[in-house]
């Protein structure tokens, strides 16, 4: 009762703030169509709008666009850079990651005649989400003492979420993620600022989804979703339905993870959340025995994967053919995607691809009767395991200290 209670009142506050995001944004609009001149002013309206976390890529792309070109015509050095900083982020989200680093260190050469701090860390933000980078922490971490130093509010939740995905997803670390990702929502609470505080939440969906607490990740991505609502926004409400039909997946809810999964895609033209939901349906229908829609997707997911170069992401395929293949009788092709995830697992590091992937092997070497090669990889499988067991027993552990702070974070947003 008492959540049920916060929840409402939480949803009434985020009625009103809806409303002055919402009249917000119109008013950009308003402004633009009432200033069709080529001037800074216009730059600065239309480099402001394409950050909008609830803007599709190909809404944000033509905004920044269209802000680089004038610039470029008036000779606005400060609002070139901004164009350039949002376009080398979109590049590199969409896969292009030379040509996004080429457009951040372009963008970065303008601020050392600028002297900009706003544009830094928002440049070191964009920089901190190249793909594999060794230095995303460092770069994140210094953009986030910039924020925090000149108290722009938006992009420290920005950078602060940042941080906290990277303390989830590659280090493993759920408290230090937990930290991060409260300092977000303060943030974006300070700003008033009901997009990144929809961001936020899902980010607590995820990490909870990844501890295994399902019911309190479906909770938060089912408040994100509601408030949501009041944005009306399809690319975050995409996301939205990507996170629940993860934590409907972890759960063994394959019919309502199908379900979330396909009305993500339905609702966005983003290539990575489709090839993303693709890989986790063929993962499903593995699980549900339904093996041709489970190579259907997963082949599609593969190929969208190898454009991208996402190493990560076709570590996680190759596992499901392999699962999928060994449970059609297919052995040696089990042995063949098992063997090109290891390999990619290894590109990317990633722990539990890594786990996965020799598992996959040795299962498929057993069916093969070659027990020598089986026991070799279940004991690196067991390596694997145990040291992700490990480190997932101290931090859910030492996570415990922080859900009271959770607690007491949801009764102040009430208050």
């Amino acid at each position: 009762m008492k959540h049920y209670l916060v929840l409402l009142f939480l949803v009434f506050l985020l009625h009103l703030q809806a409303a002055a995001q919402i009249n917000y944004t119109e008013k950009f609009k308003k402004e633009l169509a009432a200033h069709p001149a080529e001037d800074t002013f216009r730059v600065n309206r239309l480099n402001e709008m394409s950050l909008g976390v609830d803007l599709s890529r190909a809404e944000r792309k033509k905004i920044s666009t269209e802000a680089l070109a004038i610039a470029g015509r008036i000779g606005y050095e400060g609002g070139k850079a901004w164009a350039l900083a949002n376009l080398g982020l979109i590049e590199q989200l969409q896969g292009n990651t030379a040509q996004g680093v080429k457009m951040m260190n372009e963008a970065d050469s303008i601020f050392d005649k600028k002297d900009d701090l706003n544009l830094k860390a928002f440049i070191l933000y964009c920089k901190g989400l190249i793909p594999n980078s060794p230095k995303a922490l460092q770069y994140n971490l210094e953009g986030e003492k910039i924020a925090s130093q000149i108290g722009n509010q938006w992009l420290l939740s920005t950078i602060d979420n940042s941080i906290g995905s990277y303390f989830l997803t590659t280090l493993i670390d759920y408290p230090k993620s937990l930290d991060y990702f409260l300092k977000s929502l303060d943030a974006a609470e300070e700003s008033n600022d009901l997009a990144r505080m929809i961001s936020t939440w899902q980010s607590l969906g995820t990490l909870y989804a990844s501890l295994g607490d399902q019911e309190k990740a479906l909770q938060y991505f089912r408040e994100a979703s509601q408030a949501n609502k009041l944005l009306g926004s399809n690319a975050i409400e995409s996301n939205l339905q990507q996170g629940l039909g993860e934590s409907y997946r972890l759960s063994g809810k394959y019919r309502e993870a199908i379900e979330a999964y396909k009305l993500s895609s339905q609702l966005t033209t983003r290539a990575d959340i489709h090839y993303g939901n693709e890989s986790n349906l063929a993962d499903v229908y593995t699980r549900m025995d339904s093996l041709p829609q489970a190579f259907a997707y997963g082949f599609n997911s593969l190929d969208s994967a190898r454009k991208y170069s996402d190493s990560s992401v076709m570590a996680w395929i190759y596992g499901i053919l392999s699962r999928a293949s060994l449970k059609s009788n297919r052995v040696d092709s089990a042995i063949y995607y098992a063997t090109l995830g290891l390999t990619c697992a290894k590109q990317s590091n990633a722990l539990e691809f890594l786990r996965d992937n020799n598992l996959a092997l040795a299962n498929a070497y057993a069916a093969k009767k070659d027990f020598g090669d089986a026991y070799n990889y279940h004991l690196q499988y067991i390596t694997y395991r145990d040291s992700m067991l490990s480190g997932e027993v101290r931090n859910k552990a030492s996570l415990l200290t922080y859900n009271s702070q959770l607690g007491k974070k949801e009764v102040e947003i009430a208050a």
